[in-house]
């Protein structure tokens, strides 16, 4: 199971948003999304899996360019 795990994640060091600080991709509920952190996603080869991602592990925040809260569910 850990290796399964680990496995999943090789995919973030290829991420654009990799070294970029995290708090950039919480934003507040109220706030939009940065432009900023967009075009990061925008242009990054594993935006596909950072989205499936964050849909199976059930992430907040901003993944894959779409903003995911706490019910399973992206809004952009």
């Amino acid at each position: 199971m850990a290796e399964r795990l680990q496995e999943d994640r090789e995919w973030m060091a290829l991420a654009n948003c990799h070294g970029i600080p995290t708090e950039m991709f919480f934003p507040e509920s109220n706030e939009n999304i940065n432009p900023y952190v967009t075009r990061v996603c925008n242009n990054c080869e594993v935006q596909k899996q950072c989205y499936f991602y964050a849909i199976v592990h059930n992430e907040v925040g901003v993944w894959g360019g779409r903003r995911f809260n706490f019910h399973n569910s992206s809004s952009t």
